[in-house]
């Protein structure tokens, strides 16, 4: 039939409230393919039938019903979404309906392997179209909702009592949803910021970074619960350290640490982390929270390269450059140079555009001083620049043209000091 009359007609079928019409409609729809429509009525039929058990356990026909509900949503010829909506945030709110009515049993309504399976499996795949499509809120329902529901179909004992060891699968399931849980809200949380107002962060601010918050903790605790059992050691430490970086961001947009980042810099201090680790975390505290607490930790991955058997001259590089570019004290930036060039003379090989990236920068910056009257601050900046090329050259062979100029401007500067 037409639109409009097809929704007056759902409109006053709903308002019925009548479970006999809902299932003949259902039914009918079903008869005739049409899944949005299906969709959209077992959807009701599942709130009406759910709202007088608030107190007891989930009845058979409940799960049937939203069972159903789930499959004509999500099926592939389900093409009339119609306006509002998308389908993500549609799913997510029948999964929101479900996972409340789980709560209300207080953990004592299990769910069957086969509907345990499906509905985490929708859950799944949604949130990763959603996140595909940028929408981050559905998106963390839906890997939200396959978390929750996990433990009510595998449980970590047996029937007897004894430690289930498949679980252990269930659990990096688990483990893998709460972590996109962290990051799909993390990113809403980005996508806000700076969200600073007179009297603080935002009541809907606040409330998603406590929602990561606890995704993240609990994960934590989960992954060291896997890692004690010996399970894919390897994999499950790298999401440990994913879970990590993500605290370290949700701590910088949280914005309650310390001047100099104190907890930053703590967390960038974890033994599982690795020199690429510190400096991705300390990027995000130069963006988000406290550059103190970033230079720091580059000086600390620093040292911690250049002490390796086989050192990174890359990631060398990069932590040189962005420990200069973070630094606003000329004589520590000066000291960093200086360093710089040692390290330049002591490593066999270096990046050639950042090893001219040095020289050029020294170089003016000793321009700068000159132009200003700084007469001795620019002779130290073209010695130091001096000592650069007499290094980088064997990395950048075309610096050599440069080295001239540095000798001239030093000539020229240094009566001039006298």
């Amino acid at each position: 039939g037409k639109e409009t009359e097809l929704d007056e007609l759902m409109k006053l079928l709903f308002a019925l409230e009548d479970v006999d019409f809902l299932i003949a409609a259902a039914h009918e729809a079903e008869t005739r393919a049409n899944h949005h429509i299906a969709s959209l009525v077992l959807f009701e039929l599942h709130r009406l039938i759910s709202k007088d058990r608030e107190d007891g356990p989930l009845h058979d026909i409940e799960i049937l019903v939203f069972r159903l509900a789930v499959f004509h949503l999500t099926e592939p010829r389900n093409k009339d979404a119609g306006e509002g909506d998308s389908l993500a945030v549609r799913i997510g709110k029948l999964f929101q309906l479900l996972v409340d009515r789980l709560k209300q049993t207080k953990g004592m309504q299990p769910l069957s392997e086969t509907d345990g399976e499906y509905f985490t499996s929708v859950a799944w795949n949604t949130g990763l179209e959603a996140v595909k499509k940028g929408e981050k809120t559905p998106a963390a329902v839906c890997f939200s909702t396959c978390a929750f529901l996990i433990p009510f179909f595998f449980p970590d004992t047996t029937d007897e009592g004894h430690p289930n060891k498949s679980s252990l699968i269930h659990k990096v399931r688990k483990a893998s949803a709460l972590l996109l849980v962290g990051a799909c809200i993390l990113d809403l949380c980005k996508e806000q910021y700076p969200a600073m107002t007179r009297n603080g962060l935002p009541k809907n601010y606040q409330n998603l970074l406590h929602q990561a918050r606890g995704a993240l903790t609990k994960l934590l605790k989960l992954v060291d619960a896997v890692i004690a059992e010996e399970y894919e050691e390897e994999f499950v430490s790298r999401m440990r350290v994913s879970a990590l970086v993500l605290m370290h961001e949700l701590l910088c947009l949280e914005g309650n640490d310390s001047p100099d980042g104190m907890r930053q810099l703590q967390l960038m201090q974890t033994p599982c982390l690795s020199v690429k680790d510190i400096v991705l975390m300390a990027s995000i505290s130069a963006k988000l929270g406290s550059p103190k607490a970033s230079s720091r930790a580059l000086d600390i991955a620093l040292d911690a390269m250049l002490e390796a058997s086989c050192p990174d001259e890359d990631t060398i590089a990069a932590i040189v450059r962005n420990r200069i570019e973070l630094e606003d004290s000329e004589k520590v930036e000066e000291q960093l140079f200086k360093n710089a060039a040692t390290n330049l003379a002591l490593l066999s090989s270096y990046p050639a555009d950042e090893a001219a990236w040095l020289v050029t920068t020294s170089f003016n910056r000793g321009v700068a001083h000159y132009r200003m009257g700084k007469i001795e601050k620019a002779a130290e900046a073209f010695v130091i620049a001096q000592e650069l090329v007499c290094h980088g050259k064997k990395f950048d062979p075309t610096l050599v043209r440069l080295e001239s100029r540095i000798r001239e401007a030093r000539a020229a500067v240094e009566p001039a000091q006298a």
